[in-house]
């Protein structure tokens, strides 16, 4: 295996570790904040490196879009930051609607480079990911809009949402966290 795809693997591993961390890390509440906000960082780190080595051996595009979502997510944190200083007022646009697009954009960019990984790396674990990802916003984005328009019709279910997201989350990291185990990359002539 070429050494820049086992470097690639390695970090893929270790960015999918960090995602685990973070999505244990719901199921014991707020206190543990500073956990999950360092283990996303170390995980945007590590899928960084990752998805740059891929993409040199491959050549499917995922880094750019990782790049271009990764870079977009910052500059709206930039520039929310930029419009609560000059107006205080905001805060409220901010919170409900520019973060939670912003948020929604950098989820479908996700959910897209893991297809992509899954027909570059041909590791079908990949695209599963990428459906458990796509199941679990539609499935948010639902309860979200239920919430606001049928409150009642929710409110028997209301108390185990918060523990069946960290559970489901933590179930779909680890399909991350296989799928990155499970990649096998092609020899190269050389052995």
């Amino acid at each position: 295996m070429d050494k820049n795809l086992s470097k690639a693997k390695l970090q893929g591993i270790m960015g999918a570790v960090c995602t685990v961390a973070m999505s244990a890390a719901y199921l014991a509440g707020e206190a543990v904040w500073i956990v999950r906000l360092l283990s996303l960082l170390l995980a945007l780190t590590f899928f960084h490196y990752a998805l740059v080595r891929i993409e040199e051996a491959f050549g499917q595009n995922v880094f750019r879009i990782f790049k271009y979502a990764y870079n977009g997510f910052l500059a709206m944190i930039l520039c929310s930051v930029a419009l609560y200083v000059f107006d205080k007022d905001l805060l409220g646009l901010i919170t409900s609607i520019i973060i939670p697009l912003s948020v929604c954009a950098a989820s479908i960019a996700w959910v897209v480079i893991n297809f992509k990984l899954a027909n570059a790396l041909d590791c079908v674990l990949f695209r599963v990911y990428a459906w458990m990802l796509s199941i679990d916003f539609a499935a948010n984005f639902l309860y979200g809009m239920l919430e606001v328009l049928a409150p009642t019709l929710i409110a028997p279910v209301v108390k185990f949402i918060p523990l069946a997201n960290a559970l489901f989350g933590l179930f779909t990291a680890s399909a991350l966290l296989f799928a990155w185990i499970s990649v096998k990359f092609p020899k190269t002539e050389a052995e």
